[in-house]
C-alpha cells in the first residue's frame, strides 16, 4: 500500500502545533470521506429508484402474462 504522506516533515510544527504530515493526513482524510459520502448518496439514489422501477416491472409483466395482478 503506498502512503503519500509517508516521509512528510514531521518535526516542524508551525504555531497551533500542527505539522507538514498532520496537515496531509487530513487532506487525505477528508478526500477519501468526501469519496464515501458521495458513493453513499448514488446508492441510495439508486436504490430508492430501483426498487419501485424492479415491483413496477414485476406486475407490469404479471399483468401482461395472466392479464391482472
Amino acid at each position: 500500500m503506498h502512503n503519500e504522506c509517508a516521509g512528510v516533515n514531521e518535526a516542524d510544527l508551525d504555531s497551533e502545533g500542527w505539522s507538514a504530515m498532520d496537515f496531509c493526513i487530513e487532506e487525505k482524510t477528508s478526500e477519501d470521506l468526501a469519496y464515501a459520502l458521495l458513493m453513499f448518496i448514488a446508492g441510495m439514489l439508486g436504490i430508492v429508484f430501483m426498487i419501485p422501477l424492479l415491483i413496477y416491472l414485476l406486475l407490469s409483466w404479471r399483468k401482461f402474462q395472466y392479464g391482472h395482478y
